[in-house]
């Protein structure tokens, strides 16, 4: 069992690229994280306005897992 130190407020979404190496995070306040599972450390994280960014986030890794994509439900 694994609790994400990055962040206090809600998770929308996560993805797992596909070795299991890499976790990406999306949350409610539009903080996008991703961690390192093995070292359980965060690597990267961008913060968006959740204004601008409403969840849902879909979150996908390409399957080589260099790149991530990451959408909203967001309102047009």
């Amino acid at each position: 069992r694994w609790a994400l130190a990055g962040g206090k407020s809600e998770v929308l979404s996560v993805s797992f690229d596909a070795a299991g190496r890499r976790l990406a995070v999306y949350r409610i306040d539009g903080l996008l994280e991703v961690w390192d599972v093995a070292n359980r450390k965060r690597i990267f994280e961008v913060k968006s306005s959740p204004a601008r960014l409403p969840g849902p986030a879909h979150l996908r890794f390409s399957p080589g897992g260099r790149h991530l994509l990451a959408s909203t439900g967001g309102q047009q």
